[in-house]
């Protein structure tokens, strides 16, 4: 076994390191731009709104040898008011979900006080995301609105299909500014 060595300026040193690295950006723009050698992807999936999540919906509890990763993608965007479920084979968008807030939030968050008749404006939720090991459910913490939702997510890998089957609310008495799943 013989090794060969040649003096590398910092041109080729910046040059390797392009190579040999793989890097994931999520740009302002709403772009995720994956690389190694060159652009594999730039891909918007929200119109240039911001990615503020990103979750590949493999199970990890059941995993082979002959399991399947990457298959589907969920994204989230506009502090994840808005949920879209991915096809990773192509591209294509399976499902939108999007939170917004009702009118009648603000007549049952904000009912004016004797001391203080003014009402206030409800601010937008802003949603905390983890999706557990299975990638069965996506739970969503509303840190405005007080409370959780879980997402019962279904994926048919030989269908190349994933969807939301379901969406449950649990009013919480405080904010769940921070949580993790087991």
């Amino acid at each position: 076994f013989q090794q060969q060595t040649q003096e590398l300026n910092s041109n080729d040193l910046k040059k390797l390191n392009r190579l040999n690295s793989l890097e994931n950006n999520s740009g302002e723009d709403g772009s995720i731009l994956t690389n190694t050698t060159k652009c594999l992807k730039k891909w918007q999936p929200h119109a240039n709104k911001p990615v503020t999540s990103l979750f590949f919906l493999d199970d990890h509890t059941n995993s082979t040898s002959e399991s399947q990763f990457w298959s589907f993608l969920l994204t989230g965007a506009d502090f994840n008011r808005e949920i879209k479920l991915w096809s990773c084979t192509n591209w294509d968008c399976l499902q939108t979900i999007t939170f917004s807030t009702s009118p009648l939030d603000d007549l049952v968050t904000n009912k004016p006080s004797a001391v203080n008749e003014k009402q206030t404006a409800v601010s937008p939720s802003y949603f905390k995301t983890a999706l557990d090991l299975s990638a069965k459910y996506l739970v969503m913490s509303d840190v405005a609105r007080k409370c959780f939702y879980v997402l019962n997510l279904f994926v048919d890998l030989d269908a190349n299909y994933a969807s939301c089957k379901s969406i449950s609310e649990f009013i919480l008495a405080y904010p769940a500014i921070s949580f993790s799943l087991i």
